[in-house]
């Protein structure tokens, strides 16, 4: 397993960690815009639910473009 590129030879984006830390951001941001959310609506004074909605269609739309564009060709069959 010397060369991991001829493992994803159709991959988009050919570097793996490349892939995996921008799969990671991705992820993370998710999370933290969840717990965002959470924290808004537990909280009455704490209100970002305008800026949380466009931050979290950007990043889910980002993510789920990521997934399916560079992460889903190199699943193997």
């Amino acid at each position: 397993m010397s060369d991991l590129n001829s493992i994803t030879a159709n991959a988009r984006v050919k570097n793996p960690k490349v892939r995996r830390v921008v799969g990671r951001i991705f992820g993370w941001s998710a999370l933290a815009l969840l717990a965002v959310g959470i924290v808004d609506q537990a909280i009455g004074a704490f209100d970002v639910s305008a800026e949380l909605g466009a931050a979290s269609t950007i990043v889910v739309g980002l993510f789920g473009l990521w997934q399916l564009v560079v992460t889903d060709p190199n699943v193997p069959n």
